[in-house]
């Protein structure tokens, strides 16, 4: 256990905390490990033990936000709805949180943006945890004869590159004035209807 009696678990939580407070006052990039530990109150060697580098502690702040996006996703997953109404909301859950956190939180964005184009591991696991989760609500839609597909991973591909527009947070950032959920709905009406069960016949995509 550190000298500051919290258990490594604690202090590497409180660190992410103290980290998100001293980006959003001191900026992304004038924020340093030093500054994480004098938030802290604990020295600069006791955090780099578990944060060797800006970036490691950047990674981790990018994992923890993107673990609440998917937590929230996953609460939308399990929503007595049919597969088409909570795939719909699923895509709306994730335009709002990317764009919440756009204006609610810039200089955190920023930090995220940094990490995940630099392709982090928590990025491209958050990105695997998406497609994998889109993928089953369409293969339940096809079970319940809510949709029709013989290809659900390629669908769910589709789906997610076709509204890219409402979830990479660039693309989101670029019209972070506009409310685009009511596109974004219509959107999802022309993709969605395209699988329904009276739809003509399933393309056979190839990525």
């Amino acid at each position: 256990m550190p000298r500051t009696g919290w258990t490594v678990e604690e202090l590497k939580s409180k660190a992410l905390d103290a980290a998100e407070r001293v980006i959003r006052n001191s900026g992304f990039e004038r924020s340093k490990l030093t500054d994480v530990a004098r938030e802290l109150g604990i020295s600069h060697a006791a955090l780099y033990k578990h944060f060797d580098s800006k970036e490691a502690l950047l990674d981790a702040v990018t994992a923890r936000w993107l673990a609440r996006i998917d937590h929230q996703l996953t609460d939308v997953a399990k929503h007595a709805s049919s597969a088409p109404e909570r795939i719909r909301e699923w895509f709306l859950a994730l335009y709002r949180c990317k764009r919440e956190k756009i204006l609610v939180d810039p200089e955190l964005f920023r930090a995220f943006d940094t990490s995940s184009f630099k392709g982090s591991p928590a990025a491209l696991a958050h990105l695997h945890f998406m497609q994998n989760q889109l993928t089953d609500l369409i293969q339940q839609g096809v079970h319940a004869g809510s949709l029709k597909t013989e290809h659900p991973d390629q669908v769910a591909a589709l789906l997610f590159e076709a509204t890219m527009a409402y979830h990479h947070p660039r693309l989101v950032l670029e019209q972070l004035e506009t409310d685009r959920e009511p596109a974004l709905n219509q959107l999802l009406d022309v993709l969605l209807s395209a699988y329904a069960p009276e739809a003509p016949v399933d393309t056979d995509f190839n990525f």
